[in-house]
C-alpha cells in the first residue's frame, strides 16, 4: 500500500467516524437574527436555536445507511472535517 492510499484511507476513516459519532451531540446555542420559516416551522427573531449534530449524523435523508461505519462512502466526495460542509458538522459551521 502506498503512502497516498494510506493517507487517503485515514482521511476517509476520520471523516466517517466524525459523521457517525460526532464530537458533541449539540452545538453551541445560536440566536436567530431574523424570523425564519422552514416548511411549517417558524423560528422568531431572537429565539435561541440548538443544532442537534448527533441526529444529523444519523439522518437517513442525509446519509445512506447512516448506522453503518463505511469510510468508502466519502470516496470522491469533497466533504471533510474542516467545518465547510453542513451535512457533516463536527465542530460547527458559520460565525
Amino acid at each position: 500500500m502506498t503512502k497516498t492510499v494510506s493517507v487517503s484511507w485515514i482521511s476517509l476513516t476520520i471523516t466517517s467516524a466524525t459523521a457517525a459519532a460526532g464530537v458533541v451531540p449539540l452545538l453551541l446555542p445560536r440566536k436567530a437574527e431574523e424570523d425564519i420559516q422552514d416548511h411549517n416551522l417558524v423560528v422568531p427573531k431572537g429565539a435561541q436555536v440548538l443544532i442537534n449534530a448527533w441526529s444529523i449524523g444519523r439522518d437517513p435523508n442525509c446519509w445512506e445507511e447512516p448506522e453503518l461505519f463505511r469510510p468508502e462512502r466519502f470516496i470522491g466526495s469533497d466533504m471533510d472535517v474542516k467545518g465547510r460542509n453542513f451535512g457533516l458538522i463536527p465542530f460547527g459551521s458559520g460565525p
